[in-house]
């Protein structure tokens, strides 16, 4: 770097650059320690972005010299003392400068000269201001036309490789580029500053598009955000660099001139090149980063500066002019990425007006100033009297002549004044109104949340976020309804916890759906989702109306043959052999169509909840685990035998948006299709086992599938101690009560106790076991004493198993049901009463707020903090904010300390518990 070759530097400055693209931390580090207290590493930034500084107008430098003992050998020039150097014989158009770099005391440093050579023309241009500390160091003055554009090139590598350095908000580096440990400070974030307002100026002045200066401003606004991201001193000396009126300037390309007299913009709807509109979006995401408020102090004051000084109507005019260049999608937007891009950063400046008129506690079209202007013109009279001749006051016929003419072209004058003002007047309600429609359309996407920022003293900052989440990507109302129902209530931190739970099977999902999104053909199918739903239901209703209304036994409905099948089971009739052609027709034309439409369904639905699968059955993964435990606890030697008895695990419920595979949903729709192949095959017999199907999505059909899921163990287990129950009495049936089986009369089989078992099974849930005859088979005349020990077997019977066994399954279904019900009470009431993200309760919204309904719904909206983790992650972890970063982090890391737990913009910030105030309000007291 100390080489004094220019382009050397700038080519180990493209060599660091690649080293470090892309956030590479280890090399970030490893540098950083290196140019720590290099002076050569600043001197050659110095020396790039000065050469550039020499065509403002007005002097500006960024190099201090601290005080300190110096000697006039060993120190840089100032203004005013000049510069010794020589030209060497035959080096025409060169000046060399001797200097010697500083070596500040204990740093280091050794004292050497340093040799920069720079092209220089043989005399200035007439645009190069007075000589300062600056042009004094370095005496080069570039050609507009040719070496400027090379001399861009260098300093956007050097831009490059500072942003490169300070990525991913590295605080060491930024700390570093403002200030160094050495005999001399120079401020990067104040050059770059200058550097952006210089190059405005030179874009203003010329009347041609340079792409090359356009590029270079892009790389200066991206060095400085990287150099200001979360970092409150980086930003309060970018902007006294005066970089706001940089962004100003940069922005105003998209506004539309004002009328001179009228003061009514002009609208011209002249689309900017791309790399403009790209450049002004990077203004804006800097515009972003100078308004995070990262220090409790003194951030807000830094906000209302900036808000004082912003030209927010421009603004608006950027936002409006992106989204018409966005609908017009021309062949330069096409590409994804800039697209995403471009809409990203509309929606930023939107939100930008969005947060400072919140801040500034103003209505948003008040705040930016869409009003509709009045102007005043000067009336055509008025002309006419400033223009009448003296001579107009005699009496003479050539006086009032010439005044009939003065009076008739004022007349003129102001009819087209008249026209042009309409016409304006008309534009600008015209570009308003679309103004105002474009903000309705805007807020559709637009969310926000409040974020409880902790900054590195320890202080926590209630901030607001907006950011954008398309409509299109939210959370269905039975996603919406599954979170509600499920999501763990127990305290404002559980609440939390299981928020970020929550999110994170979400983000699974949607990441998950985006990918499938990719597939144009995948599109199609989702789109056309509903329509399928509905027709499928519809068709599942119109089939088994139409198998009720056309099936009949045979032998009753035609003349041929009934044509049964009998077999040693059953006797199924063919309704089908007396049906007309067209009832044929109708049943496979449709039932091909209901056979497409379910395999549609079930494909769609595993494809689409394939992420939230787990393959394991519940059931059988208990029974493993059971049979582990004894083994282990019991049998130890056959546990360290055989190892992998431990590597099982332990069977978990599903959490958040899980699905066990082999659960009812997915089975069921598996079973769908495969009843509405079997009912073409079988004339239709199936189509009364899909008609589940129609309520399989009611919340009544879900709470009973909860309810037998969330007790299945119980029931399980009460069933085979029920089916235990009847094998006894099945047993004891067989040994001492077969006589009383009669198969010819009443069908009750007891020859073999298999037999008997099946018929006490049926007879006694039936019928209590009252079915049985109380007289055993040719039995002659009643018998009290049989009738009384039968009497005892069956109250015994009906007591143990249908009224105790029986009602064991009853209560328990019940008390699920009851149980359901209480969690959903509970739940309602905890919605409507505490907000959920912050813990307050309503009450306090009610008096101190603006209502709970809008806080609820707009300031801590539940969804609304997991679109915006969604948001975070669907961006470069490079691009993310301050804000962003914190809160990409602390999720990351499984914390909850971005939540705002107890905390509320509205009401001031944090908000203590009653508890905790109580507590305090009894200290007073027993203090008093």
């Amino acid at each position: 770097m100390s080489n004094p070759d220019v382009k050397i530097c700038v080519q180990i400055m493209g060599f660091l650059y690649t080293l470090v693209f892309n956030g590479n931390e280890e090399t970030q580090d490893y540098i950083c320690d290196r140019i720590a207290n290099n002076a050569n590493f600043f001197l050659s930034i110095y020396k790039l972005i000065s050469v550039i500084l020499q065509y403002s107008h007005i002097p500006k430098d960024f190099l201090l010299t601290k005080p300190g003992p110096t000697d006039d050998d060993n120190k840089l020039p100032t203004a005013g003392t000049g510069v010794s150097g020589s030209r060497p014989e035959g080096a025409s158009g060169v000046t060399i400068l001797e200097m010697d770099t500083l070596a500040g005391s204990g740093q280091g440093l050794e004292k050497t000269d340093a040799l920069l050579a720079t092209p220089s023309p043989p005399t200035p241009p007439p645009n190069v201001p007075p000589k300062t500390s600056t042009t004094s160091f370095i005496t080069t003055y570039p050609q507009p036309a040719d070496e400027l554009d090379v001399w861009l090139h260098q300093v956007g590598v050097c831009l490059d490789l500072i942003s490169s350095l300070c990525d991913g908000q590295n605080r060491k580096l930024q700390a570093i580029m403002k200030e160094q440990d050495s005999s001399f400070n120079i401020n990067v974030i104040s050059g770059i500053a200058a550097l952006l307002e210089t190059l405005v100026e030179i874009k203003q002045e010329n009347e041609t598009e340079s792409a090359m200066i356009t590029e270079t401003m892009t790389k200066a606004i991206q060095c400085l955000i990287e150099l200001c991201a979360g970092n409150y001193s980086n930003q309060s000396a970018a902007l006294d660099g005066q970089v706001l009126d940089s962004i100003n300037l940069i922005i105003t390309e998209s506004c539309p001139t004002e009328h001179p007299t009228t003061k009514i913009p002009i609208i011209v709807k002249v689309p900017l090149p791309i790399d403009v509109l790209e450049m002004q979006c990077k203004a804006v995401e800097l515009l972003e980063v100078l308004l995070e408020e990262t220090n409790k102090e003194f951030s807000p004051g830094l906000v209302k500066a900036i808000s004082k000084d912003l030209k927010k109507k421009r603004v608006m005019y950027f936002v409006k002019a992106v989204h018409a260049r966005l609908c017009a999608n021309g062949k330069d937007v096409d590409e994804k990425k800039r697209f995403e891009f471009i809409e990203r950063n509309m929606f930023r400046a939107y939100h930008i007006l969005r947060s400072l008129a919140e801040d500034s506690e103003l209505e948003f079209e008040e705040f930016i100033g869409l009003k509709k202007l009045k102007p005043v013109l000067q009336e055509p009279g008025d002309v006419a009297n400033q223009n009448r001749s003296p001579v107009a006051n005699d009496n003479s016929d050539q006086a009032l002549e010439d005044h009939s003419k003065e009076v008739h072209v004022a007349n003129q004058n102001r009819s087209v004044a008249n026209d042009n003002l309409d016409q304006a007047l008309e534009d600008h309600s015209k570009e308003l109104t679309e103004i105002r429609t474009l903000c309705d359309e805007l807020n559709k996407d637009t969310h926000r949340i409040e974020v409880n920022y902790i900054t590195k003293d320890k202080k926590w900052i209630l901030t607001p976020v907006y950011f954008p989440f398309k409509y299109s990507r939210c959370m269905s109302d039975g996603e919406k309804s599954i979170l509600q129902a499920n999501i763990n209530r127990d305290s404002v931190e559980d609440k939390a916890k299981d928020l970020s739970s929550w999110t994170k099977s979400f983000l699974k999902k949607h990441e998950y759906k985006r990918e499938l999104e990719k597939h144009h053909i995948w599109r199609v199918v989702s789109f056309l989702s509903m329509l399928r739903h509905w027709f499928l239901i519809f068709l599942t209703v119109f089939l088994n109306i139409f198998v009720l209304g056309i099936f009949q036994i045979p032998s009753y409905s035609c003349e041929f043959d009934p044509n049964v099948t009998v077999s040693g089971l059953l006797l199924i009739p063919r309704p089908w052999n007396c049906w007309s052609t067209y009832q044929y027709v109708i049943l496979y034309f449709f039932g091909v169509i209901h056979f497409v439409l379910s395999f549609w369904m079930v494909v769609e639905y595993f494809v689409c909840e394939k992420p939230n699968f787990l393959y394991e059955v519940p059931l059988f993964k208990a029974v493993v685990n059971g049979i582990k435990n004894c083994i282990r606890n019991d049998i130890p030697l056959l546990s360290k035998k055989f190892k992998w008895i431990d590597t099982i695990e332990e069977s978990k419920d599903s959490e958040c948006f899980d699905i066990y595979l082999f659960s009812f949903s997915p089975m069921y729709r598996v079973l769908f299709l495969l009843f509405s192949l079997l009912s073409i095959g079988t004339f239709g017999y199936f189509y009364c086992l899909c008609l589940p199907y129609i309520f399989l999505n009611i919340d009544v059909m879900q709470d009973i599938v909860k309810a037998i899921s969330r007790r299945r163990k119980q029931l399980f287990l009460i069933a085979c101690f029920i089916l235990s129950l009847l094998l006894i009495y099945a047993v004891l049936s067989f040994a001492i009560m077969s006589s009383f089986f009669n198969p010819g009369e009443n069908n009750q089989f007891c020859t073999t106790l298999w037999q008997c078992y099946i018929t006490v099974i049926r007879e006694g849930l039936l019928d209590g076991f009252g079915a049985i005859s109380v007289t055993y088979v040719g039995q002659n005349g009643a018998n009290f004493n049989i009738y009384l020990w039968r009497a005892v077997f069956d109250l015994i019977f009906f007591v143990v198993i249908s009224t105790i066994s029986l009602e064991v399954i009853t209560a328990i279904l019940v008390d699920t049901f009851s149980e359901l019900r209480q969690e959903k009470d509970a739940a309602e009431k905890d919605q409507k009463s505490v907000c959920f993200v912050c813990g307050i309760d309503n009450d306090d919204f009610e008096r101190r707020g603006k209502g709970f309904a809008k806080h609820y719904h707009s300031d801590h909206n539940i969804y609304s903090y997991i679109y915006f983790i969604l948001h975070i992650k669907s961006m470069s972890p490079h691009d993310h904010n301050a804000i962003e970063k914190y809160v990409n982090d602390k999720f990351g890391n499984d914390e909850i300390d971005f939540y705002p737990l107890h905390k509320a913009k509205v009401l001031g910030g944090l908000v203590l518990k009653k508890k905790d105030m109580k507590g305090m309000i009894d200290e007073m007291l027993m203090n008093t």
